[in-house]
């Protein structure tokens, strides 16, 4: 249920919307990359643990207005409790920044997103019109919801293809129509933790050991980060950092490695090392090379 003004604050609406979100939305990283990154009209609710409390009947909720898509997004446990009340709120807004540049909801209809949301809450089967990226065809599809997953800066559908019973992913962007059918869908819903676990990204495969030494001159900004649930970081006789981790050799990982060029050596996982060389030649190819005369 959308949350579009202050009504359900205080109410015992305001916590089944909580509860609602909860069941349906999961993220991954941390939470404010969520909320700085929307783009229309909706609002952000920051449980207080000083306003918050087990006594409370029903919990109050500090509200502010921001820029993101049409559904109710609440950030527990995150804002201190360094003042009493509604305060917090205001010095959380005056204190902290964000970052400008992803913005999640672009290319996403908010009306066929709050689709899929209902058909999530009430497990009913959806149908879709979807293209693959692969084949880049478009394409009806029969889905059973699980939930909707934000992950490095975009919105995905984590559901089962009816056709195939297999548990897919699918980008919200690339979805074109939605329709919810009276038709109820009864499958069990993985974690998203369990379900995303051995991926780097959201491209799921074959999980493996990574190992990968940085240079001293990124090494700080390797090991502030945690990049990864299995990841274990090792300081390096030269000043580098050593990362090694437990994840599928996807897409997603191969650019990041990329990114960092001469900065990384994989250590570990042949098929990574290939995957990169290969896609280094190609860029190699694609620009040349000159001469430093």
């Amino acid at each position: 249920m959308p949350l579009r003004d202050a009504s359900h604050v205080g109410s015992a609406a305001g916590l089944a919307t909580y509860s609602e979100f909860s069941g349906v939305f999961s993220t991954v990283g941390w939470a404010p990359d969520f909320l700085a990154s929307g783009a229309a009209d909706c609002c952000v609710a920051f449980p207080h643990p000083e306003i918050v409390k087990a006594s409370d009947a029903p919990a109050k909720l500090a509200i502010t207005r921001v820029t993101s898509p049409p559904f109710i997004l609440l950030i527990t446990d995150f804002i201190v409790p360094v003042s009493p009340g509604f305060r917090a709120l205001d010095e959380f807004r005056a204190e902290f920044r964000f970052d400008e540049g992803q913005r999640w909801g672009l290319g996403v209809d908010p009306e066929l997103l709050e689709t899929a949301r209902a058909a999530c809450a009430e497990r009913h089967v959806l149908e879709v019109d979807y293209t693959s990226v692969t084949s880049g065809r478009k394409a009806g599809r029969r889905l059973g919801p699980h939930f909707l997953y934000f992950a490095q800066g975009a919105l995905y559908l984590v559901a089962e293809d009816l056709a195939t019973s297999e548990t897919k992913v699918y980008a919200m962007a690339r979805m074109h129509a939605a329709q919810m059918t009276d038709e109820p869908f009864s499958g069990t819903a993985p974690s998203a933790s369990d379900f995303f676990g051995g991926a780097f990204g959201v491209f799921r495969g074959t999980a493996e050991k990574i190992v990968l030494d940085f240079s001293p001159t990124v090494s700080p900004f390797i090991s502030e980060r945690q990049w990864h649930a299995s990841q274990s970081t090792e300081r390096r006789t030269d000043g580098g950092v050593r990362l090694s981790m437990t994840c599928a050799v996807s897409p997603d990982l191969v650019q990041w490695v990329l990114g960092f060029g001469p900065d990384v050596t994989i250590v570990a996982s042949t098929g990574l090392r290939d995957q990169v060389a290969l896609r280094a030649k190609a860029v190699v190819a694609q620009y040349g090379l000159r001469s430093a005369g």
